[in-house]
């Protein structure tokens, strides 16, 4: 057996406050764009929510050879400043030549990196520019 509840409530259930509260920008496309629907218009609503379909390989490729670029030039970055100290200790006596030799090596292997990521991403670069009809 179902009970029904009722419940009074008198005065205010929610302080001044909440009334200064502006609807969200990303709300305010969602309810234009139902406004617009309901007019009859056909169109496409970017606002809230997950789109309907996969993301584009290109564009995948695209951001993917970006982070992979950033990635290489920081490795770079790290390998020169291991260089850096492995030159210091080897001048005070603290290591050999091996350690700056194997930097050495470290240092050219993150730059030969860097230089793919870079090719890659500038390819990517091209087949998303060419993907959104920019080329």
């Amino acid at each position: 057996m179902a009970v029904a509840a009722e419940i009074n409530v008198k005065g205010k259930i929610f302080s001044d406050r909440i009334e200064r509260i502006e609807i969200s920008a990303t709300m305010a496309v969602v309810m234009e764009a139902t406004k617009l629907r309901e007019k009859g218009a056909d169109l496409v609503d970017f606002g809230a929510g997950e789109p309907h379909f996969a993301t584009p390989e290109h564009i995948k490729e695209a951001a993917i050879a970006a982070i992979r670029q950033y990635v290489a030039e920081n490795q770079v970055e790290f390998a020169k400043e291991a260089l850096g100290l492995a030159r210091q200790r080897y001048k005070l006596g603290l290591s050999s030549i091996v350690e700056v030799t194997q930097s050495e090596v470290a240092v050219t292997a993150a730059e030969t990196r860097l230089a793919e990521t870079q090719y890659n991403a500038k390819i990517a670069e091209a087949q998303l520019r060419y993907a959104v009809g920019g080329i």
